[in-house]
């Protein structure tokens, strides 16, 4: 393999048990990949210094700011941070790079696999100092292969959970739709904030909670129009409407006419 196609410059591991500060402000001239095992540090993505736990990979580009702080506890507690971190150049990787457009952040709790290889590289390299190897461009295109298999299990695993609970919210909404309902009920049974559990909600089904909950509302409305003598003020009782004026805005928008003109048309 030609160096100019995958080329390691530095691997190695990190700790640090005193305040430390990293700044490339100006953006890198390589790539830098950074895997946080143990303590925590911050780190600037988007435009804002971020909190880094283990498990926590980061993934940087050439012209990408780079800024790295681990500063002492509160009370003056000493912070450790350790990390293993890889930097390679290379035009092998600037397309692979383009080709997976990766999240500058992401978490891949410890990947045993791509563990394993990054300290065999630190290994190799620690016994070639200054020295270019075939061997080590060759294992670092294999480190890059395999963070973009961690980084696409891990998104997948995260689009399987998101399902999963929106499919929960959905159940939940099925399941107490006559009963007084709130955003911040459905939300709060999910374990999720307001806007993240509407975002995920809206994502999966593309309609919003509440206009889920309103189309359950009025399909048993209709039920209990066609099929029973029930009154329609004890029909949008029923079918979870607390204000009758409301219900039938709200029929004669979804259908067309009034709750009365429904029954009577059938």
């Amino acid at each position: 393999m030609h160096s100019s196609e995958a080329s390691l410059l530095y691997a190695g591991y990190s700790r640090h048990s005193e305040p430390y500060y990293a700044n490339f402000k100006k953006g890198l001239n390589f790539y830098l990949f950074r895997l946080q095992l143990e303590g925590g540090c911050m780190a600037w993505i988007n435009d804002q210094f971020t909190p880094i736990v283990p498990g926590d990979l980061l993934l940087y580009g050439p012209g990408e700011a780079y800024e790295l702080q681990i500063e002492p506890r509160k009370g003056g507690k000493r912070s450790i941070s350790a990390d293993i971190y890889f930097v390679c150049t290379g035009h092998k990787i600037d397309e692979w790079w383009r080709r997976g457009s990766f999240p500058t952040k992401v978490n891949i709790s410890f990947d045993d696999g791509l563990i394993n290889l990054w300290r065999h590289i630190v290994s190799e390299k620690r016994k070639r100092p200054g020295k270019r190897s075939d061997l080590l461009n060759s294992l670092a295109w294999a480190l890059c292969l395999s963070i973009e298999q961690a980084v696409n299990e891990t998104a997948k695993e995260k689009e399987g959970k998101e399902a999963f609970i929106a499919y929960i919210m959905k159940q939940y909404i099925e399941k107490n739709a006559t009963k007084p309902l709130t955003l911040e009920i459905i939300s709060r049974n999910a374990g999720l904030s307001v806007s993240r559990a509407c975002h995920l909600f809206k994502a999966t089904f593309g309609q919003s909670m509440m206009d889920y909950c309103i189309e359950i509302r009025m399909s048993m409305a209709c039920e209990y129009i066609l099929y029973s003598s029930l009154s329609l003020e004890r029909i949008a009782e029923l079918a979870g409407f607390r204000n009758y004026p409301y219900f039938c805005r709200a029929f004669r928008m979804r259908f067309g006419m009034s709750p009365k003109q429904y029954r009577l048309s059938r």
